[in-house]
């Protein structure tokens, strides 16, 4: 930690560090993958008294602020509702002390809208004046998968993914059809490709390392005549899988195909 901010002293353009530092910050706080709180705000400290910027170290406070008020609202509003059907967990964040700019608003899935809207409305009859959006662009999600088998009469196969809430809004979509065009999918859901967010959420449950989705024709590119289904052919030694992010730009990878076709 030491060597870090000793490292700090000597970056010229401390505003680009500190910014990227700051979106690095939200995204553990918000997937809830820091290692250690304790460490993350003495962090904040050490680079603090080595001369970084007041106003910036004052929003990761208060970043931390908002996960304490966020475990308190929760833990009252599981005392009100505690017949929910779902797990339910949220990160409050105060707009203008998080680094996100502006995002799409999706519309929940039913068998997830009871929740949110309750959340929603306890919110806003306690603090009042104040409204909720749900980004559905950031966090996780389980959701719980019967993979039918081959024989009818054996018992599906269930497994646990862990999701982005768009990859959740994807897979809840196939408990109305078992197979969904491109086009219908991204219809049906609303997700918008902003960001190529949809694309990314689709090729990542498709994927050949992992395929959650079978995808005709399996191929790398996506094209809107793609047809989609649950692969009830998955197989994991584990019962929860979590399906991670598609890496690549699907906008430069597209790119770098018409490039080939240039050379040849």
């Amino acid at each position: 930690m030491d060597n870090i901010v000793k490292l700090y002293e000597y970056i010229n353009d401390k505003d680009f560090y500190e910014i990227h530092y700051q979106r690095l910050l939200a995204e553990r706080l918000i997937n809830d993958t820091s290692a250690s709180y304790d460490n993350e705000k003495a962090m904040i400290s050490k680079l603090k008294m080595e001369g970084g910027n007041a106003t910036w170290s004052k929003k990761l406070e208060e970043m931390f602020q908002d996960l304490q008020t966020s475990q308190n609202i929760l833990r009252d509003f599981g005392r009100e509702f505690s017949d929910m059907s779902i797990d339910f967990d949220c990160r409050i964040c105060t707009f203008g002390q998080w680094p996100y700019s502006g995002f799409d608003v999706v519309e929940m899935p039913p068998e997830v809208k009871g929740v949110t809207d309750a959340f929603a409305k306890f919110y806003a009859k306690n603090f009042n004046g104040r409204c909720l959006e749900y980004r559905l662009d950031k966090g996780k999600a389980t959701v719980i998968v019967p993979l039918i088998q081959k024989d009818k009469k054996k018992a599906p196969v269930v497994k646990e993914f862990i999701v982005s809430p768009f990859q959740m809004i994807i897979l809840l979509k196939f408990n109305k059809q078992t197979i969904w065009k491109y086009t219908d999918l991204m219809r049906e859901t609303g997700i918008k490709n902003t960001d190529e967010n949809f694309d990314r959420a689709l090729l990542s449950l498709a994927h050949p390392k992992l395929k959650v989705l079978e995808k005709k024709p399996n191929k790398k590119d996506i094209k809107p005549d793609d047809v989609f289904r649950i692969n009830n052919k998955f197989r994991s030694p584990q019962r929860r899988v979590v399906v991670p992010p598609y890496a690549r730009s699907v906008g430069r990878r597209d790119k770098e195909n018409e490039e080939e076709k240039h050379v040849r």
